[in-house]
């Protein structure tokens, strides 16, 4: 009988690779408003944002600030959104197994689930240069499922996300002194349940001598609830033409407590064997004790900054072009880091059998991204908003770090889309669009097969996963409605339709030339704002009419903008 007693690093990989599974995929899950990808987001979120191509840093003005530059709430007045964005994401892995033979190919998918974004922004007139929002939406992340067979090509990547709910809740405020500065904050929490599966291998080399077998095959289940803050600050300078945007998203650390369930393989070997907590006060040799199944461990991985730039111009009222580029810092993520707590695997081999899984550090060694952005918006007739956009991202992985688990590649998004306003208050939005990430071709994988009972050897005899060959399609559509409760009419210094009140009753009030009551004195002064003057009782003399059209004196010109003030005087006393 072969025993394996090791409880050193080699033997330590196999859960904690599992668990990798689940902290990679969690970063699907990252930061939910940042709207970025990375290998973790697809594309931007927001119908009218992804019809401009992502280009909305300077130029948003709606509640969707909360998430690409919250100083644009100071541009969003009283605003309701409501949008949802579905992507039908498909990918395509032809898998080269250990021994170079190729497998079938696998199809992923995205279940057809719309991604939705709820945002409000309001103010007060007591504190007219501040704008506050809130905000709810799902991370606009692909959640895959692929084929579970047990022979499937990717299952030592993943099986499926099925059971994941995630949901990001926002809050934030605009303060805007004067008509060219605004500055923004907004605070993001993403909370929910994540949920991973994957197939990690028991063969051991030994009594299994084909490493993929799927008789040794154990299947591992990890849940993630989650609890994770972070921050985004941005600033718009307002030049009338010209506006410039920038916003900066906190880094935090992806850190918390995964609970572990793993389905030993089916092989005779290991009939008997099972994962149990061996926690101090935990009676785990007592089958009947709930607390020795509650495996968990601690995972931990880092996110990166994220930098948007963006320069809007409108060289016309009806004419909105943006320039924007979003810089992300995922080199920090060079490794996952797992630590299962008093986590051992134990009756494997009719009892002989029994380790403890330890921590363990799994290269990641992810790449910064760069997107650059391009995107406008074109208004026809005051009611209809034609918009368009392209961008262009690379991929976050390397061919040796590239799996199923993370799909990630160069893309190119070009997507268009209109807003249709239906009254003052209300539009629709629309957007249709395409992703195209660049086919993959890798044959020189690192990622290793997660095996907990064979130790490592050579680079030779190790089984890496992630040979193969990457196709992948994204074809998205979205719908939204924003309704402005205040018609579009912003508060503070920034009002783009301020003007000066004491103008407005004087042009409202001032009768026209040609409406003048007769009766009026040489000083322009109308009968009923002499005092005690009475209207009199005989017309002027036509000829004195005549006269006066043929010589107007300049004082009548003059005399509406005195009549109105003279007016509002003699209403005051």
């Amino acid at each position: 009988m072969y025993v394996h007693r090791r409880t050193d690093l080699a033997l330590r990989t196999p859960v904690t690779r599992t668990l990798l599974a689940i902290a990679s995929a969690l970063a699907v899950s990252s930061a939910a408003s940042l709207a970025h990808a990375g290998g973790f987001y697809l594309a931007p979120r927001g119908v009218r944002p992804l019809s401009r191509g992502g280009a909305y840093v300077a130029g948003v003005e709606d509640p969707h600030a909360l998430w690409y530059n919250p100083a644009g709430l100071a541009y969003s007045g009283d605003q309701l959104l409501l949008d949802a964005n579905l992507t039908l994401f498909e990918a395509w892995f032809e898998r080269v197994d250990g021994g170079g033979t190729t497998l079938p190919e696998a199809r992923g998918y995205h279940g057809y689930f719309p991604i939705p974004t709820v945002g409000g922004s309001f103010g007060f007139d007591e504190v007219p240069e501040l704008t506050f929002a809130l905000g709810i939406a799902a991370p606009n992340s692909v959640l895959a499922n692929w084929p579970q067979e047990p022979d499937a090509p990717q299952r030592y990547s993943l099986l499926t996300l099925e059971g994941s709910l995630l949901v990001s809740l926002n809050a934030g405020v605009a303060w805007r002194p004067i008509r060219e500065l605004s500055i923004g904050l907004a605070t993001h929490v993403l909370i929910g349940n994540f949920d991973a599966t994957v197939a990690l291998s028991a063969c051991d080399g030994v009594i299994c001598s084909f490493p993929e077998d799927p008789e040794y095959d154990g299947i591992a289940n990890l849940s993630l609830p989650s609890v994770f803050p972070f921050v985004v600050l941005g600033t718009i300078v307002d030049l009338g033409v010209v506006r410039i945007g920038a916003s900066v998203a906190t880094p935090f650390n992806l850190e918390g407590t995964a609970r572990v369930r793993v389905r030993p393989p089916s092989a005779a070997a290991f009939e008997g064997a099972e994962v149990v907590n061996r926690r101090p006060g935990c009676n785990w040799m007592d089958e009947s004790d709930p607390c020795r199944h509650d495996t968990v461990a601690n995972a931990q991985l880092e996110f990166p900054w994220i930098l948007r730039l963006g320069v809007e111009v409108r060289p016309v009222p009806e004419l909105r072009v943006e320039l924007a580029a979003v810089y992300e810092t995922w080199s920090v993520q060079d490794a996952a880091r797992i630590d299962p707590q008093d986590t051992w695997i134990q009756g494997a081999l009719g009892g002989g059998l029994e380790y403890q899984v330890g921590p363990l550090d799994i290269p990641r060694n992810m790449n910064d991204t760069i997107s650059i952005r391009l995107g406008g918006a074109y208004t026809i007739e005051r009611t209809v908003t034609v918009l368009l956009g392209v961008s262009f991202e690379n991929g976050a992985f390397g061919n040796p770090w590239l799996t199923p688990l993370t799909i990630d590649s160069d893309k190119v998004i070009v997507s268009g889309g209109a807003g249709i306003d239906v009254s003052p208050e209300v539009s629709l939005d629309l957007n249709v669009g395409y992703a195209w990430l660049a086919p993959r071709t890798v044959t020189d994988s690192m990622v290793p097969q997660a095996n907990p009972i064979r130790p490592p050897g050579s680079d030779d005899a190790r089984v890496f996963v992630g040979n193969g060959t990457y196709t992948m399609s994204a074809p998205f559509f979205g719908i939204g409605m924003r309704w402005r409760l205040d018609a579009g009419n912003v508060r503070g210094p920034g009002r783009e339709d301020r003007t000066d009140d004491a103008d407005e009753p004087a042009s409202a009030e001032e009768p026209t030339p040609d409406l003048e009551p007769p009766g009026e004195g040489a000083e322009g002064t109308p009968w009923y704002l002499r005092g005690g003057a009475q209207r009199p009782a005989v017309e002027p003399a036509p000829e004195v009419e005549a006269e006066v059209e043929a010589d107007p004196e300049p004082e009548p010109e003059v005399a509406p903008a005195r009549r109105p003030a003279r007016r509002a005087r003699r209403r005051r006393r």
